[in-house]
C-alpha cells in the first residue's frame, strides 16, 4: 500500500446483446455522468457501463494534481487503478480492482501533528512514492507530547463497504520512549467511539507497518466525517524514532446479502464478534469519548513546568494505624 498500484486492464462487465427489434440505445460518455467521449477510439458505451464507474469519482478527481485522460473507460480505469494524487500530494485516490471500491491515502501533510512545524521536534524528509513522485513524511526527532489527529469526508467512500482505518508508520533506530503504549481512537460516522492501545515496543523496526485505529461500515444513511487520533502524553517520556507516512482506510468487505443476516436465534447463540472489535482494550481511563484535541503542556518541552505542565507526583497516603479493637477513631487507644 501507499506506493502506486500497478496498471491493470480490468475487464468491463457488459450486458448481453438484446434482440434486434429492441436494440439497446448506445450513448457516448459525453452524454453520461462521466463526460467521456468514447468516439475518440471508435467505440460506444452503454448505460450499464456508465453505471459501473466508481462512486463520486467526478467530484474526487476535480482536485487531481495532474490532468485525467477521459477518452475512454479503459484509459480512465487505468489511471484510477494506478492512483491519482490530490491537493498537492496531500492525498492519493485509487480504485480497488477486485471490488471497484474507492480507496484513499491521507499523507502526513494532511494530518494535524502537534509541534510538526518546529524542526527541533519533527523533521520532514521526502519519500519516493513512485519512480517519479515523492511525498513528505513526518519523522519524530524528540517529543514527550505525541498528538496526531485527522478527519476524512466519508461522502467519497463506496457505499455498502466496510473500511478499516490504519496509521501507516515506521519505527527507526535509534528509538526510545515507547515503553508506554500509544492510544488510538476512531470516531465513526454514527458517532461511535472506538479506542484501544498499541505497544510499539513489540512492532518491527525499519519497515512500514499498519496500526489499526478501528473499523466501520459505510452507509448512505450516515454520511459524516470520521475522526482518528494517535496520541500519548500521560507517561511524560521523551520519544524518538517514529515516522508517519499517513492514514489509510482500506476496504474490508461489502455488505452481505439479506439472506446472510443472522436471525434473532442466531444472535443469542453466537459467540462475541470477531477481531478487531473483540481485541480492543477498554478506553483509556479519564480520556473524553467526544471529539477533543488536547493542548500541549504548559512550558513545553519541560517535563514539569513551573506552572504545572505535567501533574506533580503525589506521595501515597499512609493508612491509619490499627487500634486495639480495629476501629479507626483511636478512642480506645491504650485502654
Amino acid at each position: 500500500m501507499g506506493s502506486g498500484w500497478p496498471v491493470v486492464h480490468a475487464p468491463l462487465i457488459r450486458e448481453e446483446a438484446p434482440p434486434q427489434d429492441k436494440k439497446e440505445p448506445k450513448m457516448t460518455m459525453s452524454q453520461s455522468s462521466g463526460n467521456i467521449d468514447s468516439k475518440a477510439n471508435g467505440t460506444t458505451t452503454t448505460a450499464a457501463e456508465v453505471n459501473k464507474l466508481p462512486h463520486n469519482y467526478e467530484a474526487i478527481i476535480k482536485d487531481a494534481d495532474s490532468p485525467i485522460v477521459k477518452s475512454s473507460i479503459d484509459m480512465l480505469y487505468d489511471q484510477l487503478q494506478s492512483g491519482v494524487f490530490l491537493n498537492q500530494k496531500r492525498k492519493k485516490y485509487w480504485v480497488e480492482r477486485k471490488t471497484n471500491s474507492n480507496c484513499f491515502m491521507l499523507y502526513a501533510r494532511d494530518l494535524s501533528i502537534t509541534w510538526a512545524q518546529d524542526n527541533r521536534y519533527w523533521h520532514w524528509p521526502c519519500l519516493n512514492e513512485t519512480s517519479n513522485e515523492s511525498i513528505d513524511v513526518a519523522e519524530l526527532l524528540n517529543v514527550c507530547w505525541l498528538d496526531i489527529h485527522g478527519k476524512f469526508e466519508t461522502a467519497n467512500l463506496s457505499h455498502g463497504v466496510a473500511y478499516e482505518v490504519v496509521f501507516v508508520v515506521m519505527l527507526k533506530d535509534p528509538s526510545y520512549g515507547w515503553e508506554v503504549p500509544v492510544n488510538l481512537r476512531l470516531i465513526t460516522p454514527d458517532g461511535t467511539t472506538q479506542q484501544h492501545q498499541e505497544n510499539l515496543m513489540q512492532k518491527p523496526r525499519g519497515q512500514w507497518i499498519e496500526i489499526p485505529a478501528g473499523e466501520f461500515r459505510m452507509s448512505p444513511e450516515k454520511i459524516e466525517d470520521i475522526q482518528f487520533s494517535l496520541y500519548e502524553y500521560n507517561g511524560g517520556q521523551w520519544k524518538r524514532g517514529l515516522a508517519i507516512k499517513g492514514v489509510h482506510p482500506p476496504p474490508s468487505a461489502p455488505y452481505p446479502p439479506p439472506s446472510m443476516y443472522p436471525t434473532p436465534a442466531d444472535v443469542y447463540a453466537s459467540p462475541p464478534p470477531a477481531a478487531p472489535y473483540s481485541s480492543y482494550a477498554p478506553p483509556v481511563q479519564g480520556y473524553p469519548t467526544c471529539p477533543y484535541v488536547a493542548p500541549p503542556p504548559v512550558n513545553y518541552p519541560n517535563k514539569y513546568g513551573p506552572t504545572g505542565g505535567y501533574p506533580q507526583p503525589q506521595p501515597p497516603s499512609s493508612p491509619p494505624k490499627k487500634t486495639k479493637h480495629g476501629c479507626c477513631c483511636g478512642c480506645c487507644k491504650g485502654s
